[in-house]
């Protein structure tokens, strides 16, 4: 059995997140290069199995496992920080959303738009981080 690193990268998209993988030699956070349109990642490994059906016929079969919590690239604020920036009404729609699932908290990413925190959540605050976070270019990359 051969175990791969991935990395999962979410980028905003129209409707949902747009995702691309990549495989990686670390989970270290100090020797990860995130694309500068991706907002949020995960980790995760693939297991390669090769197997032999009943025909003789050689396979490989793939398993995503040990997938860590989603990390958010933001700043975490408050229901009452952000109902004290509503002073205009820009955020009801956020207010709301958050009421119905129960959240206390949300995250402004860097790229700007909101994510609900959920519980197992990392967020890494770019001003406030001990990791030298590298920002590249982005590049689609799919699962192979």
């Amino acid at each position: 059995m051969e175990i791969e690193h991935w990395v999962e990268w979410l980028c905003p998209g129209t409707l949902f997140p747009e995702e691309s993988n990549q495989k990686i030699e670390t989970r270290d956070l100090s020797k990860i290069k995130i694309p500068s349109d991706a907002y949020a990642f995960r980790f995760y490994d693939i297991k390669k199995l090769e197997v032999t059906d009943e025909l003789g016929e050689k396979h490989m079969m793939r398993s995503r496992t040990n997938i860590s919590p989603r990390h958010i690239i933001g700043k975490v604020y408050s229901m009452e920080d952000i109902e004290e920036m509503n002073s205009g009404g820009e955020y009801d729609i956020l207010i709301r959303n958050l009421e119905r699932y129960g959240a206390k908290c949300a995250v402004l990413t860097w790229k700007g738009n909101w994510q609900k925190l959920m519980k197992d959540d990392v967020v890494i605050d770019l001003d406030n981080t001990p990791y030298h976070i590298e920002i590249v270019e982005p590049v689609i990359y799919k699962e192979v």
